[in-house]
C-alpha cells in the first residue's frame, strides 16, 4: 500500500520523529534527519516507499526501476566507497554490474590494517552522516544496524589549545556543545558558536540539494533555478572561512576550531570558501561515529551486500583506457590489453586520472584538461600508526579524538600555501581507538596520530 496524501504524509512524520530513527529531525520541510527523508520522498512516492521505511523487510521492486528491457550491463571503474554504493543500487535494479578495481581489495581509503593485533584505520576515522549508509542498505533491502556496529563517540573531539584550555565537545547536541564552550571561554563565545552552527544550518538548508544532492552544473543553470539566488547569498561564495567565522565571533579559539575544517580538504581558510562551516553544523547534528572493528568493516559490508545483489568484483585489475564511440563509452582495456564492452561505464576515480589517461582526446576532453591544470592540488597529511601496550602500564587517557593546537595555527599555513615546506609546528591529530571486536582494550590501546 503506497501513501500520498498530505494528511498520510504529516501523520508519518509525526510517528518517525518521535522515534529515534529522525530524533534530530527540524521539521518536514526542512533536513530530516541527513537523508532519511527529504521533500523529495514526501513528492515522489515511487523513489522511496513510505512502507519501506515502516517495514522495510517487505520492501519490493517499484515501477522507478523500470523494465527488464531496459537493463544495461555497467562497469564501474574504482571500488572504492562511491563505486560500490552506485553498483549496488544499480544492481538492485537489476543491472548487470561489475566493478573493476587496481588494488587488491575494496575500500580505497575506507580501510583498516591489522598488523598483528594492532589495527588502524589508514583512511577516515570517524562517520559523520551515517544516514547516508541507513539510505543504501534499506534501498537494497536490508538494514545498515545488521551489518555494522556503529556507536557514537562522546565527546565527539577534545581541543587542546596552547594557553592550556581544553575543551570537551559533546556529540549531538548543540545546547551541550555551546555550554562546553561556555564553560571553557565563557558566555560571549557559546552564544557566538550558537550563532555561528545558526549561520551553518541555513547554508547546508541552502547547498544540500542543489550542490550535495545533485549533478554538478555550471553555474549559469544553477542562478535560474527557483530561490538559487537567495540561496547564492545564504552560502556566502565570496567570503572564506576565516572572514566569515572572525565576522560572527572574536573568540580566538572559536577562530582556530573553526579554521581546521578547510584542512579536511586540505584547503587553505583563508582561501576555502565559507560553505565549508557546514562540516562544523554536520558534526554537532548528525554525529561523530565509529564503528566497531575499525571504520574498514563498512567496506567489507559494502562489498558483501554488493556481491549477494550480483555485483562481480574483478581485483588487480587496473584500468588503462576508457573505450568511446561518437562521444558515448562503450568498454574498458586493461593494462593486460584485455577488454570489456559496457553499455555504461563509471569512473569512480580521481577526475585528473580519469580526463588526462583514460579518455581518448577530443575538444571537450581538452577543455576538462585545461581546468584540471588550473586547479590548485590539494595537501595530504603526514601519519604515524602506533600500537601501544598496556600490560607494560596503564594506556594514555585520552578521548576518540584529540586536536592539539601550535601556539601560532596562522605560521601552518604559511608554511604550506605560502612557502611551500614542511610546518615547523604543525597541529597533531590523535585517534586514540581501541578495536573491541578483536582485542582486549584494557591491555591494549590502538593510537592513530
Amino acid at each position: 500500500m503506497l501513501f500520498r496524501s498530505e494528511r498520510i504524509c504529516d501523520w508519518l512524520y509525526r510517528i518517525l520523529s518521535h522515534s529515534a530513527f529522525v530524533r534530530h529531525c527540524l521539521s518536514k520541510d526542512t533536513i530530516l534527519q541527513g537523508g532519511y527523508l527529504s521533500p523529495s520522498h514526501f513528492n515522489d512516492i515511487g523513489d522511496f516507499p513510505y512502507w519501506t521505511l515502516l517495514f522495510p523487510t517487505f520492501a519490493r521492486r517499484s515501477s522507478v526501476e523500470g523494465s527488464r528491457d531496459l537493463m544495461a550491463k555497467i562497469i564501474v571503474i574504482g571500488a572504492g566507497v562511491g563505486g560500490m554504493m552506485t553498483a549496488g543500487r544499480l544492481a538492485k535494479y537489476g543491472h548487470d554490474v561489475e566493478i573493476f578495481e587496481a588494488s587488491h581489495r575494496a575500500g580505497g581509503k575506507c580501510r583498516t590494517e591489522w598488523f598483528g593485533e594492532y589495527g588502524f584505520d589508514l583512511g577516515p576515522s570517524l562517520l559523520t552522516i551515517p544516514a547516508v549508509f541507513r539510505d543504501f542498505f534499506i534501498r537494497t533491502g536490508t538494514r545498515f544496524e545488521n551489518n555494522v556496529g556503529l556507536k557514537p563517540v562522546d565527546p565527539a573531539f577534545r581541543y587542546s589549545f596552547s594557553d592550556g584550555t581544553v575543551l570537551d565537545l559533546p556529540n549531538l547536541s548543540l545546547p551541550k556543545s555551546c555550554q562546553a564552550i561556555e564553560k571553557s571561554f565563557g558566555r560571549r563565545a557559546g552564544n557566538e558558536w550558537h550563532n555561528l552552527m545558526q549561520r551553518a544550518e541555513k547554508m547546508w538548508d541552502a547547498a544540500r540539494i542543489p550542490f550535495i544532492e545533485s549533478e554538478l552544473k555550471p553555474l549559469y543553470r544553477i542562478i535560474r533555478e527557483e530561490g538559487a539566488l537567495a540561496n547564492l547569498r545564504t552560502i556566502a561564495p565570496l567570503s572564506s572561512l576565516r572572514s566569515y567565522s572572525r565576522n560572527v565571533s572574536s573568540d580566538s579559539h572559536i577562530h582556530q576550531i573553526i579554521d581546521r575544517y578547510a584542512t579536511y580538504s586540505g584547503s587553505d581558510p583563508r582561501k576555502a570558501p565559507a560553505v565549508l562551516l557546514t562540516i562544523a553544523f554536520i558534526e554537532t547534528t548528525f554525529g561523530a561515529w565509529h564503528l566497531e572493528g575499525g571504520v574498514g568493516t563498512l567496506s567489507d559490508a559494502l562489498k558483501k551486500r554488493c556481491e549477494e545483489l550480483g555485483v562481480v568484483f574483478h581485483f588487480n585489475s587496473k584500468v588503462q583506457a576508457i573505450s568511446t564511440t561518437k562521444a558515448s563509452a562503450t568498454g574498458i582495456t586493461l593494462q593486460d590489453v584485455s577488454t570489456h564492452a559496457a553499455d555504461i561505464v563509471i569512473a569512480n576515480a580521481d577526475a585528473n586520472l580519469v580526463y588526462s589517461s583514460l579518455l581518448p582526446t577530443s575538444k571537450t576532453i581538452r577543455r576538462e584538461r585545461r581546468k584540471l591544470k588550473k586547479a590548485t592540488p590539494s595537501f595530504s597529511g603526514f601519519s604515524l600508526q602506533i600500537g601501544l601496550d598496556n600490560s607494560k602500564g596503564a594506556g594514555p587517557q585520552m578521548a576518540h579524538h584529540n586536536i592539539y593546537f601550535p601556539s601560532n595555527y596562522d605560521e601552518e599555513f604559511e608554511d604550506l600555501f605560502t612557502h611551500h615546506r614542511p610546518v615547523q609546528d604543525p597541529t597533531i591529530y590523535i585517534c586514540a581507538d581501541r578495536k573491541s571486536t578483536r582485542l582486549n582494550s584494557s591491555h591494549t590501546d590502538i593510537s592513530r596520530m
